[in-house]
Formats: C-alpha cells, sequence, structure tokens
C-alpha cells in the first residue's frame, strides 16, 4: 500500500484532508507484484514532478520522502491509514504565503441560477485576476495560489453574482455527489444529478425531524450501476437501475474504503425516504457516541441481513 499525503499542503492546488490510498488486496500475486511496480514507478514520476515543479529535493523524514511538504509512506507509518475524505470550503493559507479558496458546486454542474451566477463569477475571477482553478474528486473547485492582495477582490466578484464564501452548504449536502445521468448520458436508466439536490432537501428535512439535524452522511447517486460518481463507498449509496427505479446501498465508511451493501432493491425515486425514515430513526436512538451512519448500518443493520450468497462469492 502505499498513500500521498501533504502535512503542510505547501503549493497544495488540490487539498484533500486525508491521504489517499491505493490497496492491492484484491490481486493475485502475479497481478499485485506487477502493480506494486507500477505504482512505485508512478510515485517516483511523481516525486520527480513535484522536484521539477517547485524545486526542491526529496528527504527522509520518518521513514518517507518528502518533497515540500508532499510526504510519501507506507501506510503503516500512519497508523489507520486513509480515514476520511473531504474537500476543503472556505478561504485557507498556503505556506508560500498566498491563498486558496474552496468552492462547492452542488452535483459538479458549474451554472447559473436566478439565485446564483457562479458561472459569470468564476469567469469574471479568472479574467481579472489570472488566478488558477482546479477541479476536485468530489465535483468542487479550489481557486488557488491567490496572493493577499487580490483575496478581497475576489470576494467582492463573488459576492456581487450571489456567491456565498462561508457557510456554502450544510454538512450533508457537501458531502455528496451525483452523476450527469439524464438527459446528457447515453448509458443513464434513470435520474441522477437533476433530482439529487432534491433528495438532499428531503433527507435533510427527515434527520431534522428525527434528531440528527446537521449530520454529515455521504450520500451519492448515479443513474447506472457503472456507479461514476463512487456510490459503492458511500455510506448511503443510490443507484439507478431502471426509470425512476433505484437501489440503496448503506454501510460505506467515512475514508471511503469500505464497500457499501445492497440494502433495498427497485425502489421509486418518491419512496427513497419511506425506506430511509426508519432506519434513520433507529439511527439517532442505537448509534454509539460520535458513529457515523456508515458504521452504524454495517454493524446493526446489515449485520442483521446476512450477505446474499452471489455477494458473497
Amino acid at each position: 500500500r502505499v498513500l500521498f499525503r501533504s502535512p503542510s499542503r505547501a503549493n497544495c492546488t488540490w487539498v484533500p484532508r486525508n491521504p489517499t490510498m491505493f490497496s492491492l488486496s484484491f490481486m493475485g500475486s502475479a497481478s499485485k507484484r506487477f502493480f506494486e511496480f507500477f505504482v512505485q514507478l508512478f510515485c517516483l514520476c511523481k516525486v520527480d514532478a513535484l522536484q521539477n515543479l517547485h524545486g526542491c529535493h526529496p528527504t527522509q523524514a520518518n521513514g518517507g520522502s518528502l518533497c515540500n511538504g508532499w510526504r510519501i509512506e507506507r501506510q503503516g507509518d500512519l497508523g489507520g491509514g486513509c480515514v476520511e475524505q473531504g474537500d476543503l470550503f472556505g478561504w485557507h493559507k498556503q505556506t508560500n504565503g498566498n491563498s486558496f479558496l474552496g468552492l462547492f458546486v452542488e452535483t459538479g454542474r458549474i451554472k447559473n441560477t436566478p439565485q446564483t451566477h457562479l458561472k459569470t463569477a468564476l469567469r469574471k475571477v479568472v479574467e481579472q485576476f489570472g488566478t488558477e482553478i482546479r477541479l476536485t474528486p468530489s465535483q468542487n473547485l479550489i481557486i488557488t495560489n491567490v496572493p493577499p492582495a487580490n483575496v478581497e477582490g475576489i470576494n467582492r466578484v463573488l459576492k456581487e453574482h450571489g456567491v456565498v464564501v462561508e457557510n456554502q452548504a450544510s454538512a450533508l449536502r457537501a458531502a455528496s455527489m451525483a452523476c450527469p445521468a439524464l438527459p446528457t448520458c447515453g448509458l443513464a436508466l434513470s435520474e441522477s444529478e437533476r433530482v439529487m439536490p432534491s433528495i438532499i432537501s428531503r433527507i435533510e428535512d427527515t434527520l431534522k425531524e428525527v434528531g440528527l439535524a446537521n449530520e454529515e452522511i455521504i450520500v451519492r447517486m448515479t443513474g447506472c450501476p457503472n456507479g461514476c460518481a463512487r456510490p459503492y463507498m458511500a455510506e448511503i449509496g443510490l443507484v439507478g437501475r431502471a426509470p425512476n427505479k433505484y437501489q440503496i446501498y448503506i454501510g460505506g465508511n467515512e475514508g471511503c474504503t469500505r464497500l457499501n451493501r445492497l440494502f433495498k432493491e427497485n425502489i421509486k425515486g418518491e419512496d427513497i425516504l419511506t425506506e430511509l425514515r426508519p432506519v434513520f430513526t433507529r439511527f439517532a436512538k442505537e448509534r454509539q457516541p460520535g458513529e457515523r451512519f456508515g458504521d452504524w448500518s454495517t454493524r446493526v443493520i446489515l449485520a442483521e441481513s446476512p450477505q446474499p450468497a452471489a455477494a458473497a462469492a
């Protein structure tokens, strides 16, 4: 297992809260050895690229290679590996004196709405300040390497177009993802991007009713089983199987290092919350202190339902 991490966030363009981990346990020995060689070669190329980009030289620190704050280590050096994922929103300092701004983009669609002109705002920011834009694997944006003198100007442009910098989204909404699905994708069997915002709103209302307001649950939705929004690692995964019919998966973890399992099959879109409400009610009453929904559902709900033979195989 190999992982990347940036403890100092030096000159970062995308900053995950924790490392990305490559696990090879699912491979046979021959394939594993080949893939290990490939990953090691990739890591060496990555370090070389960082050296060329930032003019630094790797040194040994805590048993790992360190380059301007980027460190490549063995997974065991961290004692637990990847435990959480997610983007940083709002303004944050880089170690080079500049700042970066994380912006939440719901379902990854950069567009203008009657309330928020995000597309226009970003174009003006880039034209006026010459900023760098980075896309994150969670469908969000980062405006990076912003000099201190430009921070207020960027805030002003964003505010003029209705784009908020602080408290951009609820914890639940910020952790959600959806694929484009209909009408863009020819493989889509059901809706995803266009219905996800309303589903998140309904989940938020239900959580509030059962005493779980502001609870973060990773919810991901796709319009077909190909899973382009990575629903099979989410705490709640909604996967389209037919027009307005979804499979509900539960049991992923915060770090997205555990696959979830099928909970309900062929559920109509309007009935998703009908199926989840009793589970949320039990979660509110039975969870251990600080326990996340995915961990609780694996410990309790999935333990009550034997894994199907086909899935176990």
